[in-house]
C-alpha cells in the first residue's frame, strides 16, 4: 500500500460522489436501478483507474524517479496515464451505449472523455503533488539543521573568544603588578582565574543565567580596570527581573571586547563601559570614542552574536549609535 492510502479511498468516495450526483441532476427521469448501477460502475472503474495510475507511478520510480530528472518524470507519467484516460474512456462510452435507456451523442462522449481525463488528473496530482510536498518538509528539515548546525559553530566560535591574545596581555599585566604592587597582582591573579573558570565550567551550555554571567563579566571588567586603571571605568546595573533570564555565554565579554578593541582611552577621556538591561533586552553601551587606528580584527565575533541570536531567538540584536554613545541591545532568552 502507498503511503497516503486511507486518503485514496476517501477522494474516489468524493469523485464517485459528485459523478452520482451529476448525473441524477441530468438524468432525473432515468430509474434508480439504472443510477445505482451506474454508481457501483463508475466506483469500480475509478478503484482500477487509481491502481492502475499507482501500478504506473511505482514502475516509473524505478527507471525514472523525480529526483533526477523530475520534468521528465512527470511528462512520462502524463503521459501513460491519459493514455489510460482513453483506454477508459472508450470502456465506459461502450458500456453507456449497451446499456443506457437512451441514445448517447457526440457531446455526452466528449463529457466522458473530459471526466475520465479529470479523474485521471486528479490522482496524479495527488501523487506528483505529494512527491513535493514531502521534499519541501525535508527540504525544510535540512534547512533547520543547518541552522542548527552553523548556530553551533558560531557558539563554539563565540567561546573562543577569551583567546591567547587577551592571555598574552594579562599575562604582560601581571608582570608588571608582581613588581609594582604584589597583592594587586595576587588579586588580579584570581580574577583571571576566576574568568578562565567560567569559561571552562560553561564550555558545553548553550545558555546561562544573567545572574551568573554578570558574575563573570565583572570578573572580566575587574581584570580591565586593573591593566587600564584610570582611562577605563564601567558600571552594571542588573534589575532583580532580568537576572532570571538567559544569555550565551561569554556574550558580554566579545561585546566588551569589541568596545575595548575599537576605542580610545585617556585621562581626559576614559572608556565608560555600562551593562544594563531594558525590556526584554540587556544592553552593553559605551562612549563612542572611536580610534583612528584600529588593531587587526577578523570582525566575526558581533556577526556570529547577530546569527546566534537570530537561531535563538524572535528578538534581532540591536545596534544604536550616536556621537556620544555605541550601545548594542541583546535579546534575553
Amino acid at each position: 500500500m502507498d503511503k497516503y492510502a486511507k486518503y485514496r479511498y476517501s477522494l474516489i468516495g468524493v469523485m464517485v460522489t459528485i459523478g452520482g450526483t451529476a448525473r441524477f441532476l441530468l438524468y432525473p427521469h432515468l430509474s434508480f436501478t439504472w443510477h445505482f448501477y451506474t454508481f457501483f460502475y463508475q466506483s469500480f472503474l475509478l478503484i482500477l483507474t487509481w491502481e492502475s495510475v499507482r501500478w504506473i507511478h511505482n514502475s516509473l520510480n524505478k527507471v525514472l524517479p523525480f529526483k533526477k530528472h523530475v520534468l521528465k518524470r512527470i511528462a512520462a507519467q502524463l503521459s501513460f496515464s491519459l493514455g489510460l484516460s482513453f483506454a477508459f474512456s472508450i470502456v465506459a462510452i461502450f458500456f453507456v451505449r449497451r446499456y443506457a435507456p437512451f441514445k448517447i451523442n457526440d457531446i455526452l462522449q466528449l463529457m466522458l472523455i473530459a471526466l475520465h481525463v479529470m479523474y485521471i488528473l486528479i490522482i496524479n496530482l495527488s501523487y506528483i503533488g505529494t512527491y513535493f510536498f514531502d521534499e519541501w518538509k525535508e527540504s525544510l528539515v535540512f534547512t533547520a539543521k543547518l541552522e542548527q548546525e552553523k548556530a553551533n559553530v558560531q557558539y563554539d566560535n563565540l567561546k573562543n573568544q577569551l583567546n591567547p591574545h587577551f592571555l598574552f596581555n594579562s599575562i604582560t599585566s601581571l608582570q608588571a603588578l608582581i613588581h609594582e604592587n604584589q597583592d594587586l597582582a595576587s588579586e588580579f591573579l584570581l580574577q583571571l582565574a576566576k574568568v578562565y573558570r567560567y569559561v571552562l565550567q560553561n564550555r558545553e551550555n548553550e545558555q546561562v543565567s544573567i545572574l551568573t554571567e554578570s558574575r563573570f563579566i565583572e570578573n572580566y571588567l575587574m581584570l580591565l580596570k586593573t591593566r587600564f586603571g584610570e582611562i577605563f571605568d564601567y558600571k552594571i546595573e542588573i534589575s532583580d527581573a532580568a537576572l532570571e533570564k538567559k544569555i550565551v555565554p561569554v556574550t558580554l565579554q566579545v561585546l566588551v571586547e569589541n568596545a575595548i578593541k575599537h576605542n580610545s582611552m585617556t585621562i581626559e577621556k576614559p572608556l565608560l563601559v555600562r551593562i544594563y538591561d531594558e525590556v526584554d533586552y540587556l544592553v552593553v553601551e559605551n562612549s563612542f570614542q572611536v580610534k583612528s587606528l584600529v588593531e587587526t580584527s577578523n570582525k566575526i565575533g558581533l556577526s556570529n552574536l547577530q546569527n546566534l541570536y537570530g537561531y535563538l531567538s524572535k528578538n534581532p540584536i540591536i545596534i544604536e549609535e550616536t556621537a556620544q554613545l555605541f550601545r548594542i541591545k541583546i535579546p534575553l532568552l
